[in-house]
């Protein structure tokens, strides 16, 4: 039987230790909403979550378009992808594309140039 758990704490530990951490929500995911996933990001308990929380979410353009919002501070990357559901690459399989291609490259996904 499946047994739902809060990994907080490990992405706490994670994010306390420098680990580059990678969240995005469609927004009309109704499964995990955005708003419940961005007030869990602002509550997280990490060394920087005062500066994570003081940030705001911002336009993320891709091909100058609006594709949706982003927020970071240090390790933590927050993004909200515009008219995507639970599975953001099956809605939005090119910004999804460009962000996973920053990200594993290593490139800051930048709110106002992906």
């Amino acid at each position: 039987m499946y047994s739902a758990r809060s990994s907080s704490s490990s992405i706490s530990f994670l994010l306390n230790h420098g680990v580059r951490v990678l969240v995005f929500v469609g927004d009309v995911d109704y499964l995990c909403n955005w708003y419940g996933n961005n007030a869990l990001f602002n509550a997280l308990p990490w060394y920087y979550t005062d500066k994570y929380r003081e940030r705001s979410l911002e336009p993320w353009i891709i091909n100058n378009r609006e594709v949706g919002q982003i927020k970071s501070w240090g390790p933590l990357t927050f993004i909200r992808v515009y008219q995507a559901g639970h599975v953001v690459p099956y809605y939005q399989p090119l910004p999804s594309l460009a962000m996973f291609q920053a990200w594993i490259s290593n490139m800051t996904l930048n709110p106002l140039s992906a």
